[in-house]
């Protein structure tokens, strides 16, 4: 509780400071410079003239920009205020996060003339955002986390995801990439295809490749003579969309990408989840410099060590996803 009035205490803060009072030691703050960017990637986009960033706080951005979120009979709207984009994020997160409300409590969300229901549980928490389901729809909405970078993160991810849904058509790969459908244009949220299955590490663990400790503090890299036939052909199919990621990854670096295994989902072609069907990739934009430099990785035995350390990692961000 002390860290998140901490927390707002700071954002605020921060907010008056980009508000165009800011000096110029002010502006080379990264948390001002991660809002400077999300600014001007949004003009950018909109092939006008880019603001410098001590102009971009007082600009007043294209209405359609605006959206609105209903839960029961009350409406929040959100302006198209740069100076208040970040408070709009934060509210966003608040609302449908708070603790008061109920799983099966449904959410709208209107913008560009159309509204999108979905239920405030959700079914993915990452690094950057939250996915929530759609009602009625085989699709899913991403909300980024209310920091800057997650925003401007989820706002850079529409060329990335673009390129790896092509790249996923190709015959000759083995990885699957959803659609990317809506993006709001400063990074409010994305709609993107709805995949079904489990994620590479919930994957990993149940074919015991990876074995976590009963203290549930560490991971171990189980040997593989164990697995049936069945999981033996499903992680070759892994192994070969993994690397056929890495090579693209190699051949195009622009194009960021993390496949943490938590970004990997699995579907079956069989009710016992021993058969896999397709390998997804499900999350685009992070620089892979942020968590592993994917151009060094020369074998799968190399990504299952990396992957290792990452569950770890999620065993302390996420214990409520290893109740499997």
């Amino acid at each position: 509780m002390i860290r998140s009035i901490m927390l707002l205490t700071l954002i605020s803060t921060k907010m008056v400071a980009f508000s165009g009072e800011a000096s110029g030691e002010a502006l080379e703050d990264s948390f001002t410079k991660e809002l400077c960017r999300i600014g001007q990637n949004y003009f950018k986009d909109s092939h006008k003239p880019v603001p410098g960033c001590h102009k971009i706080s007082s600009l007043e951005l294209a209405q359609k920009t605006n959206a609105a979120i209903t839960i029961g009979k009350n409406t929040t709207f959100f302006n198209s205020k740069f100076k208040d984009y970040l408070r709009n994020v934060r509210t966003l997160n608040q609302l449908i996060g708070a603790p008061s409300l109920q799983a099966k409590e449904q959410i709208k969300l209107a913008y560009d003339k159309q509204t999108y229901k979905f239920l405030a549980k959700p079914i993915g928490r990452g690094e950057r955002g939250t996915v929530y389901p759609l009602v009625g729809l085989h699709q899913v909405i991403k909300i980024p986390k209310a920091d800057p970078k997650s925003i401007r993160i989820l706002q850079e991810e529409k060329a990335s995801s673009d390129f790896w849904y092509k790249q996923s058509q190709n015959p000759n790969i083995n990885f699957s990439v959803p659609k990317k459908l809506i993006e709001h244009p400063l990074g409010l949220f994305s709609i993107m295809e709805r995949v079904d299955g489990l994620t590479l590490t919930d994957v990993l663990i149940r074919f015991k490749v990876m074995l976590i400790a009963k203290d549930l503090k560490s991971v171990s890299l189980n040997s593989q003579e164990h697995l049936s036939h069945k999981q033996r052909v499903s992680l070759d199919k892994i192994e070969q969309a993994i690397m056929d990621l890495v090579r693209v990854f190699r051949q195009s670096p622009q194009f960021k990408l993390s496949i943490s295994p938590n970004n990997i989902l699995i579907t079956f072609s069989d009710k016992g989840m021993t058969q896999v069907d397709k390998v997804y990739l499900i999350d685009f934009g992070l620089d892979s410099g942020y968590h592993t430099n994917y151009s060094n990785m020369e074998s799968f035995e190399h990504y299952l060590l990396t992957a290792r350390r990452k569950i770890e990692g999620y065993l302390e961000r996420y214990p409520l996803q290893f109740q499997i």
